[in-house]
């Protein structure tokens, strides 16, 4: 594990790389959930919708059911299921070194019921929907402390998300159905679905896991975290200890945080250059660029990020749309590599003028293989 020093810090913050076939499962699941259209648009997925319904098509139906009716029913699928799976990270992290689906299911299998739900709800989480003692309280059945946590998370999350609902029908179902449940629905998914995509995304996360390893170890954790989400810049919070990084091939573009106890938990999305793309077919990122250019609202929102930083609450209300419409803008800008986004209450995001320039080269070196700019020098969209 390596060890940076941050500046006005007491305790050093250690980040470890990692492959995770235990995380890529997850992460399936919330990707191949998205299918049912009722979070983002799964045409945001690099993998494309087509190939995402040929794997989700190899869950069995009684599967799907099954996960639904763990988490409350028809429509729990994706993000909703996916938030609340993302609160077991605490058992990868215990799954070490290899971080493999077996151990993070033994793990799961055999520790108490009680705290696998609580870990579920969130009790191990910073950013709690209720204090810690009324979290468990509720876990351990008092319906007021159950009141109180789901009330907590309606503030937190919105009157109508379906993730209250969520919390609200595990916390009925109750500690021994929720984790035999859970167990028993991971480990036919990772039979019917997982084990038969984990040969094409494995080798590919290896690749990118080696990469990012390196980079981790000549360059600053800041740069590192910045570089591998592809425009996140890390804002260190005073109870951050540990910083968690894997790979995901199935959920690229898209990069996942979450957190468990003291420790912050990225999951980015392989590099192209991991990939291994046909020179033959336009480069993920060519393509994103172009489409994140192709649209009048995020070209309004980068002409607004020219004069200045901007936070999504003042994109919201720029666009005089829903913060989820506004967010999602943002993140296909970001993704793109045109803005960096800083973590926080209210997100911030930055214009990255470095890469603007580069995009008119990028396309020029897919149409001409081996072109140079004036200075001689073959360029790329990645940053440096």
């Amino acid at each position: 594990m390596r060890v940076v020093n941050l500046s006005q810090r007491a305790t050093p913050i250690g980040l470890e790389v990692v492959q995770s076939s235990a995380a890529e499962l997850l992460m399936s699941i919330l990707a191949l959930g998205d299918l049912l259209g009722l979070t983002k648009d799964v045409n945001t997925y690099d993998m494309g919708k087509e190939r995402l319904e040929e794997l989700r098509n190899k869950a069995s139906d009684d599967l799907l059911e099954e996960i639904e009716a763990l988490f409350g029913g028809p429509g729990t699928l994706g993000e909703t299921c996916g938030k609340l799976l993302a609160n077991l990270f605490g058992y990868i992290l215990d799954s070490g070194p290899e971080y493999d689906v077996d151990t993070f299911l033994g793990k799961l299998e055999t520790s108490e019921p009680t705290e696998v739900l609580l870990a579920l709800v969130g009790y191990h989480g910073q950013h709690r929907a209720a204090p810690a003692e009324v979290i468990r309280d509720a876990v351990e059945g008092d319906p007021d402390a159950q009141t109180t946590l789901v009330e907590g998370a309606r503030v937190k999350w919105g009157e109508n998300d379906g993730l209250v609902l969520a919390l609200e029908h595990v916390l009925k179902l109750g500690p021994e159905p929720v984790q035999r449940g859970l167990v028993t629905a991971l480990r036919r998914w990772d039979e019917e679905v997982f084990g038969l995509y984990e040969g094409e995304a494995l080798p590919i996360m290896e690749r990118d896991y080696r990469a990012k390893l390196k980079m981790s170890r000549e360059l600053s954790l800041e740069r590192t975290i910045e570089l591998a989400t592809n425009g996140i810049q890390f804002a260190a919070e005073p109870w951050v200890r540990r910083i968690f990084m894997a790979p995901t091939y199935i959920l690229r573009p898209w990069v996942l945080l979450t957190e468990h106890r003291d420790v912050m938990i990225y999951i980015f999305p392989v590099s192209d250059d991991s990939l291994g793309v046909d020179e033959s077919v336009p480069p993920p990122q060519l393509v994103k660029l172009y489409k994140a250019l192709g649209d009048a609202n995020r070209l309004r929102l980068l002409k607004r990020l020219a004069a200045g930083s901007m936070t999504l609450r003042e994109a919201t209300d720029l666009l005089g749309s829903a913060k989820s419409t506004a967010y999602h803008h943002l993140a296909i800008l970001r993704q793109a590599g045109l803005v960096w986004v800083r973590e926080g209450e209210d997100k911030t995001y930055t214009l990255r003028d470095d890469l603007i320039p580069q995009a008119s080269e990028l396309l020029q070196s897919f149409l001409h293989p081996g072109f140079t700019t004036t200075s001689g020098n073959v360029r790329s969209i990645a940053p440096s």
